[in-house]
């Protein structure tokens, strides 16, 4: 016969003040990282440095966290896609 677990499960609609902290400071934690690789990353432009791989990097770590990050990303990917077919010959 098994045993019940007496571990306090919750169930995933609950939200605890711990929670929420948790969660809130998560998101602003990702902000800020994220934020500053893609301010990093326009400035980049301005340089001998890739922007265009610091840019995405940035995208990649909001959109952990925020649809439009996501959204744009995806946008971005679409256009590089486009380009690439564009600048591949024989097609």
């Amino acid at each position: 016969m098994k045993k019940k677990s007496k571990i306090n499960k919750k169930k995933p609609s609950e939200v605890t003040p711990h929670s929420a902290i948790y969660k809130l400071v998560r998101k602003l934690v990702v902000l800020v990282i994220g934020g500053s690789v893609v301010v990093l990353g326009i400035a980049f432009i301005f340089s001998p440095v890739p922007a265009i791989i610091v840019i995405p990097i940035g995208l990649t770590i909001l959109a952990t966290e925020f649809i439009w990050a996501r959204h744009l990303l995806k946008q971005l990917k679409e256009k590089l896609h486009d380009l690439k077919d564009i600048m591949t010959p024989g097609k």
